[in-house]
């Protein structure tokens, strides 16, 4: 079972959230650490700029690195007009491109830890 961060979701996750909570806390070993909903405000990283942004789940293995998760609830759609997700009752809603949104967030944090000193003279796995 892997170690989840915070223990539980807020009550207020979204249940699609809460569903994939619940899968990687029992798929994943022990080894695995997971971190939900997290708000991500990263300092500037080189000629990279500052980041700020929110991670639905960071999963982090030592030796395997780290992998960003994007959740959405619903239906998904992509069309030439953008990214749509669809609720219970059919709303079409424009959303963020999700696998955008995960990118630009593991590659921050990816930089980030790099370059702190705590991890810089490990081996984390993280490329």
């Amino acid at each position: 079972m892997a170690t989840m961060h915070p223990a539980a979701p807020a009550a207020d996750a979204p249940s699609s959230e809460k569903q994939v909570f619940s899968a990687l806390r029992e798929g994943l070993p022990k080894d695995w650490f997971v971190i939900h909903a997290q708000r991500l405000n990263l300092p500037r990283q080189g000629k990279q700029p500052a980041f700020e942004g929110e991670a639905d789940f960071i999963v982090f293995h030592p030796q395997r690195g780290l992998l960003v998760l994007e959740v959405k609830g619903g239906r998904i759609e992509r069309t030439s007009e953008g990214w749509f997700s669809h609720s219970a009752d059919d709303q079409r809603h424009p959303i963020k491109d999700p696998g955008a949104q995960a990118q630009r967030a593991a590659h921050a944090l990816g930089r980030y830890l790099r370059e702190h000193p705590s991890f810089r003279h490990r081996r984390h796995g993280i490329p």
